[in-house]
């Protein structure tokens, strides 16, 4: 199986060269991290025992906050090491954690994987969510190191890949000691991939547990130039095109909404300059959140945020918010966080990734999915004629993530038994 595997990695390296060449000659972000890839993380020398917690991206790594917090007082004889996988989690991560030892994620060849593994040498291994690796699991059980998964889930397109290769995910999931789920259904696909009941716990989903504040700290408002009667649109985590399509949104809007505001966060920051040509060529001011100064006296008409880590602080912001990855086959992003600050969410159709989450706003009156450009401005000319509503719907998106809590202690348990 390593040799099958290592086969198909190296085959898919050399084959993406050119493209990743490309990258790494034009992007800063891209190189971040390289040497970490390929094995050369840091040599961990304490002797203290150690917990690796891997999360892939921003979500997740947000979603285990709480959960390193219940480490490090009830386990404080115990190291934290945490791995990303995107350039932009890394980075968030090395501006959040500053007691605890951040890595990249390793390339998933064998000698890489049994590299690191001895180079951090974890007491423990906890993945997040659906990051299944086949050669760093292989690996790990070598050496005798125990791996968990929590807040395990697996979406019907990733069952039916594995599926698929059921001959390679089968021994890969049942190397795992333990698995914490967030519901009964990602229970159910687990065990039908060969995972023994036994090893299954469902847990819930962190992502309930993400603190988001309902109010927004003073200083944003006046930074942000928010009056208190101004309305104002907040695209999270967007991809391309969903600015352009919020962009257009905003300009018929503003007709009849005059103190309407747009805030575009885009999920990859070093797309700021792309999204600012957009609006520019439709002649309306924007500025960068990272150049934004509480002396200036004109609030611009679309505010980019091009910083790291501040969008659960702009949500309290909005009157309404759009969460992006979703109008397109991108799977969607968090809808919880801007939910928690009791604001109505909106997205589209293509929420594979927060199913669960997606489907509980909307059942609960505090979500709305759309299914395109035209449907997506026709729903928010509809939402914002009735302001009253919408506090109705933010209050409701409330309790129904109120009544989800608790998950960073089930996992947390789930942490502890490995552990003992």
């Amino acid at each position: 199986m390593r040799f099958i595997l290592n086969f198909f990695y190296l085959s898919y390296i050399v084959l993406s060269l050119p493209y990743y060449l490309f990258k790494f000659l034009t992007s800063k972000t891209a190189r971040l991290g390289l040497t970490q890839r390929f094995g050369g993380v840091p040599q961990r020398t304490s002797a203290k025992p150690a917990i690796w917690l891997h999360c892939a991206s921003v979500g997740e790594f947000l979603a285990i906050q709480d959960l390193i917090t219940a480490i490090e007082k009830d386990l404080p004889n115990h190291e934290i090491i945490v791995s990303t996988l995107t350039p932009t989690a890394y980075q968030l991560a090395r501006a959040r954690i500053t007691r605890h030892q951040i890595v990249f994620w390793p390339i998933d060849l064998s000698w890489i994987t049994r590299k690191v593994l001895k180079r951090l040498r974890p007491d423990l291994i906890v993945l997040i969510e659906q990051e299944i690796w086949p050669n760093f699991i292989d690996q790990a059980q070598r050496l005798q190191i125990p791996i968990i998964l929590i807040n395990g889930r697996i979406t019907e397109r990733s069952l039916r890949r594995y599926r698929s290769v059921n001959w390679l995910i089968k021994p890969t999931l049942q190397k795992i000691k333990m698995l914490g789920v967030q519901t009964e259904e990602y229970a159910q696909r687990y065990r039908s991939l060969g995972v023994a009941a036994e090893k299954i716990t469902v847990t819930g989903n962190l992502k309930y547990d993400i603190k988001t504040e309902e109010t927004a700290p003073e200083e944003y408002s006046k930074l942000f130039r928010i009056k208190s009667d101004d309305i104002v649109m907040v695209g999270g985590s967007t991809h391309h095109p969903e600015e352009e399509v919020l962009v257009d949104s905003y300009l018929n809007l503003r007709a009849d909404i005059k103190n309407l505001k747009l805030i575009l966060a885009p999920r990859h920051p070093e797309r700021t300059t792309e999204v600012e040509k957009y609006i520019q060529s439709k002649n309306i001011s924007s500025v960068k959140r990272s150049q934004l100064s509480a002396t200036d006296e004109l609030a611009p008409d679309v505010i980019i945020i091009d910083t790291l880590g501040e969008l659960n602080k702009l949500y309290p912001l909005a009157t309404i918010v759009f969460i992006g990855g979703s109008l397109i086959p991108r799977g969607g992003q968090n809808v919880l966080e801007p939910a928690a600050a009791g604001r109505p969410v909106l997205f589209g159709p293509y929420m594979y990734n927060f199913q669960e989450a997606a489907d509980l706003l909307v059942e609960s009156g505090a979500g709305w999915m759309v299914q395109n450009a035209a449907e997506l401005e026709s729903q928010l000319r509809s939402l914002l004629a009735n302001r009253s509503a919408l506090n109705e719907a933010g209050q409701a998106g409330q309790k129904a993530i109120r009544r989800h809590r608790g998950a960073t202690d089930r996992n947390f348990e789930v942490i502890r038994e490995s552990i003992s």
